[in-house]
């Protein structure tokens, strides 16, 4: 039976049996893809992850919250001794000009184009080799998605075009960084689709301007950092973001 056959099905179930039939649905892919994974893909539907997003397309089910096989918590990169950039003093300057005027009534749009945009911007300075996105739509197969800002290997002929996802940017809304988390999980398995293997990690960030969590999807993982960054420390803010450009970069 295709997933379109069920989705009528699906739609007159409680919200608890939504989820626990696909708890059951996910262990099952689980116990069937254990045997044969691969980090190569040639085809998405061999793809255990790929599953769980056509799963999940279309509702902002929380796949991330309600399995353990693909999402873990755990150190990717060395944080016990951050790394720190030297921050502008004009960088500074304009940063605390724009969080003495924000407000409520545009509080995510700006912290968007005010907050988040010019920390990415700072760090992708110094990172040629990579292109930066916003508000971009990225597709495989039946599934697009629009990360906030998607970090790419610049195009082979110099033009701006996606080429090579390998980081992503979620805006956490609301404050939701769990919600914000199952984006970042169905964005990246888009990105690693898109690319056509599995041996390229992606990299991941969950935001709300203030805060800031990392993550990667690698192989069929999906890692959370532990640590989170803030606007209380920029340098060590700025030097996680040079980090991670900087990881994009070893796979070019």
């Amino acid at each position: 039976m295709l997933l379109t056959e069920l989705q009528p099905v699906l739609q007159n179930l409680s919200t608890t049996d939504q989820l626990h039939l696909v708890q059951w649905l996910i262990s099952q892919v689980v116990s069937e893809s254990s045997r044969h994974l691969t980090t190569t893909i040639t085809d998405p539907k061999d793809d255990p992850l790929w599953d769980i997003v056509g799963m999940a397309a279309g509702d902002a089910a929380s796949v991330a919250r309600y399995h353990d096989t693909y999402y873990q918590v755990a150190e990717f990169l060395d944080f016990n001794q951050p790394p720190t950039v030297k921050i502008p003093d004009w960088f500074k300057q304009d940063l605390g000009f724009t969080i003495a005027n924000r407000g409520e009534p545009d509080k995510e749009a700006f912290a968007c184009e005010f907050i988040i945009v010019p920390f990415l911007k700072e760090a992708w300075k110094k990172h040629p080799r990579l292109s930066l996105f916003s508000h971009v739509a990225i597709q495989s197969e039946d599934l697009t998605v629009i990360p906030d800002y998607l970090v790419t290997a610049k195009h082979p002929t110099g033009y701006k075009a996606i080429y090579k996802p390998l980081l992503l940017t979620v805006e956490a809304k609301n404050e939701k960084f769990e919600d914000g988390w199952t984006q970042a999980l169905l964005q990246s398995v888009v990105c690693q689709q898109i690319n056509g293997t599995a041996d390229h990690p992606v990299l991941a960030i969950v935001t709300t301007g203030d805060l800031w969590q990392f993550g990667k999807l690698e192989k069929q993982q999906f890692i959370k950092h532990p640590f989170s960054a803030s606007l209380q420390n920029l340098e060590v803010l700025l030097g996680i973001l040079d980090t991670l450009f900087a990881e994009c970069e070893k796979v070019l």
